[in-house]
């Protein structure tokens, strides 16, 4: 897999590297004696891969992160979640165990109910600072193999929250998220699996592709059908292939491209523009793709304070469009770095792209958007830019105390990094 984190990775400078980058293979699939099935995958096992190597099977993962070359192990690492997780949670809920090297050298199998059962709850959101995960078991799903789409606008950012929020009453959906244009323009895309016949028979709506090079961004497709929603809402309606769906947002990294370039040249050029490949540009350009000038954070924000957080940071500084995903906690026993487990479900709202409202000010901005989304009990996810003083952390945000422990027992210190040295923002480097 690529990496798709932009923050700097000197601390590794003084560390010792493992090379991993062969740890790359979907070892096996077995039928559990409940009729299910677990997936046995190493680490570097890419979102692309699972997908591809449970579909023969119709099968899937409950929750695919959007990108193709995100890693099964950066998912676990990263609590990360997708248009799925108001049903199923966070990629790790789908997980039932972790293949373990710890800092003595151990290897362990830990699940929720053997006696490393404290850190299969504890691993997820650690980046990699209890231990070294060298394989996953994961939870697999039915699937029909197409999602049949339906979008609606909304004027207030309250209404579309809210509309997401009841999601799961609408048993028949599968995905819901939700794209914010401006302040006043929102709409909710929502999927359900369909089968071959009914896909093709054109009972949902026409046949759309986002994988080709020359297909257009999901972002830019949903935000014409804005007007036609105005005309006859029952046309707004499509089928969509499952993988298709499932790296929607990959070509373009979500809206990320068109800063760069109009979405005409975007799609002639579509071949440059996986996400895995921008990534690679930006790093490798850094003068055309400059971080200073970008905000690039994943807010989880608990349900009822979701609108008061979108109004601030329009206030501040007017970045669209948003991401809104909807995200369920399933509660303790829970990570230690995800969302506080008794605060009922939360909305992970993704703010890309450069401020309109004022000149940005990196350090300073993104400090006040954190102090923002803490005073409405929200969290981050830590693959950005992050800069909570080291005490505020492990002391109020999180259980330090729980983390150190498990670091202690599982005789990390020494050998992994603490998370706060992997995710905090050195003085000086972006």
């Amino acid at each position: 897999g690529d990496s798709h984190c932009p923050r700097d990775f000197s601390y590794k400078d003084a560390t010792k590297q493992l090379d991993v980058s062969g740890m790359d293979a979907v070892i096996g699939l077995r039928q559990l004696d409940d009729g299910g099935w677990e997936m046995l995958v190493e680490p570097r096992v890419t979102m692309e891969q699972l997908v591809r190597a449970a579909a023969p099977y119709n099968l899937r993962p409950p929750v695919v992160p959007e990108f193709r070359k995100i890693t099964v192990g950066g998912s676990i690492a990263g609590v990360a979640g997708e248009s799925s997780s108001f049903k199923h949670g966070f990629f790790h809920d789908a997980c039932t165990g972790y293949e373990v090297v710890t800092g003595d050298g151990s290897i362990i199998t830990a699940t929720p109910d053997n006696q490393y059962a404290d850190l299969f709850f504890g691993m997820p959101g650690t980046y990699g600072s209890l231990g070294l995960v060298t394989a996953a078991t994961i939870r697999l799903v039915p699937t029909e193999g197409f999602v049949g789409m339906s979008y609606t606008h909304f004027d207030r950012v309250q209404d579309v929250v809210s509309y997401m929020a009841d999601a799961s009453l609408r048993p028949a959906i599968d995905f819901v998220e939700a794209i914010g244009y401006s302040p006043s323009s929102f709409v909710a895309c929502e999927g359900m699996e369909v089968s071959r016949a009914s896909a093709e028979a054109g009972v949902y709506g026409k046949m759309r592709r986002y994988n080709r090079f020359y297909s257009p961004w999901f972002f830019r497709n949903v935000q014409k059908k804005r007007g036609e929603m105005v005309r006859d809402p029952s046309a707004v309606g499509e089928v969509i292939p499952l993988e298709d769906y499932l790296f929607r947002h990959d070509r373009g990294s979500f809206w990320m491209a068109s800063y760069k370039m109009p979405s005409l040249v975007g799609r002639a050029l579509g071949f440059l523009l996986p996400s895995h490949r921008m990534y690679r540009l930006a790093t490798a350009l850094p003068k055309v793709f400059k971080k200073s000038e970008i905000l690039l954070q994943d807010f989880m924000i608990p349900f009822p304070n979701v609108g008061e957080f979108v109004n601030r940071l329009n206030n501040h500084l007017g970045v669209w469009p948003l991401w809104f995903c909807p995200l369920k906690n399933y509660g303790a026993p829970g990570p230690i770095f995800g969302v506080p487990l008794n605060l009922g479900d939360y909305c992970n709202v993704g703010a890309y792209g450069i401020p309109r409202r004022k000149v940005f000010e990196f350090e300073e901005d993104n400090k006040r958007m954190e102090m923002d989304m803490l005073s409405l009990d929200g969290r981050k996810v830590h693959y950005s830019h992050a800069y909570y003083p080291v005490d505020l952390f492990y002391d109020t945000i999180y259980d330090g105390h729980k983390y150190g422990a498990l670091r202690d027992k599982y005789k990390a210190d020494g050998v992994f990094p603490h998370v706060y040295d992997k995710i905090i923002t050195k003085p000086g480097k972006l």
